[in-house]
């Protein structure tokens, strides 16, 4: 008899329902919801970012570094707006003033605007009221 009770009994992993499936249920529910929130949460805010000052420098893979106003509008790439950008042969390490090239007065007349593609960018920063690419975007703006 003994070897007739363990045969009546199911094998390991055998299906049967077991105390616990409809909390199993819900909890695996609950789980895929939160997955599926998430998902839409990170594809309509992720990567979104702010940046405490009015000013950014961005740093591209090519060498250019621009200065502006950055935007994420959620795509492929950022808005840079109010756009400046250094003359060449100057140096933002030296100690002299910093000469800057306003967007839009070079001989094709672009838009003060640009649209940069995040997978050039290297890095953004935010600048301070007292660096020298602020202070001379104030002081053109002055004049």
């Amino acid at each position: 008899m003994a070897i007739e009770s363990k045969m009546s009994r199911p094998m390991f992993g055998a299906t049967e329902e077991k105390k616990g499936t409809k909390g199993y249920l819900i909890l695996s529910s609950v789980i895929v919801l939160f997955l599926i929130l998430v998902s839409v949460w990170s594809f309509f805010f992720a990567g979104k970012i702010s940046f405490s000052s009015d000013y950014q420098a961005v740093f591209l893979d090519n060498g250019q570094v621009y200065f502006g106003a950055i935007f994420n509008e959620n795509t492929d790439y950022y808005r840079l707006t109010d756009v400046y950008y250094l003359q060449s042969g100057y140096n933002m390490q030296a100690d002299s003033d910093v000469a800057l090239v306003k967007l839009g007065k070079e001989m094709h007349g672009p838009e003060d605007e640009m649209f940069i593609s995040k997978q050039h960018i290297l890095f953004i920063e935010d600048l301070t009221e007292e660096s020298k690419v602020v202070q001379a975007i104030q002081t053109y703006k002055k004049q």
